[in-house]
């Protein structure tokens, strides 16, 4: 019999990340539909942006969206992704 796969990441997120999200999804609609993809991709493999940065980024990893990047934590025991900021390039 086959391994069943395991199930996906659960999406969590902080007060910073939400209010960085208001801030931006305010002034660029486009953007906040972008960030809604890049979250459902992450909770499906949080890991492969880490593989892209070479096993370089280990705490806080980060995801490009844009000229944005979201900040996150992946708790592999509870199967969390926990999402701490939306910051621009310039603040990453």
């Amino acid at each position: 019999m086959g391994r069943r796969p395991l199930s996906d990441y659960r999406i969590k997120t902080k007060k910073l990340f939400e209010k960085d999200l208001e801030r931006v999804a305010r002034r660029d609609s486009v953007l906040a539909e972008r960030v809604n993809r890049r979250r459902a991709k992450l909770a499906v493999n949080p890991k492969h942006h880490v593989y892209h940065a070479g096993g370089a980024i280990r705490c806080n990893w980060v995801a490009g969206v844009g000229d944005w990047a979201l900040v996150y934590e992946v708790i592999d025991a509870e199967r969390e992704v926990i999402l701490l900021r939306l910051l621009s390039l310039d603040e990453v």
